[in-house]
């Protein structure tokens, strides 16, 4: 059963790669063709903003994601109040969550002493 789930899991993985790459590509021909069919002062105009949102895309969102999802982690482990905690719930991605949850248990087992 697990090597099934495993195969499943890798499967998945395979294809989601392919699916952001077929994206990728199909972002960077379509911002290739306009290029290609503009002048030259519109191109850069294109690529400047191409490239800022590029960088947001990939690194200032997914930070400012990690960054909330800490704070707010840290502050339900605080006792808030129902209401408060209610809606965190909602806002922290559970992803997150588990991934911190599994970073911090244990690796294996303790292994008891035998007298």
């Amino acid at each position: 059963m697990k090597t099934r789930m495993k195969r499943i899991t890798w499967i998945k993985r395979i294809i989601g790669f392919f699916l952001v790459l077929a994206v990728f590509v199909g972002c960077n021909y379509a911002v290739l063709v306009i290029a290609a069919n503009s002048k030259t002062g519109e191109v850069r105009i294109w690529l400047k903003s191409y490239m800022i949102s590029f960088i947001q895309d990939i690194v200032t969102t997914e930070l400012i994601k990690i960054w909330l999802n800490t704070i707010l982690i840290r502050e339900l482990t605080r006792q808030p109040s129902k209401w408060k905690s209610k809606i965190m719930k909602l806002i922290v991605d559970p992803l997150i969550v588990r991934a911190v949850a599994i970073s911090n248990c244990p690796k294996s087992p303790p292994h008891l002493l035998r007298i």
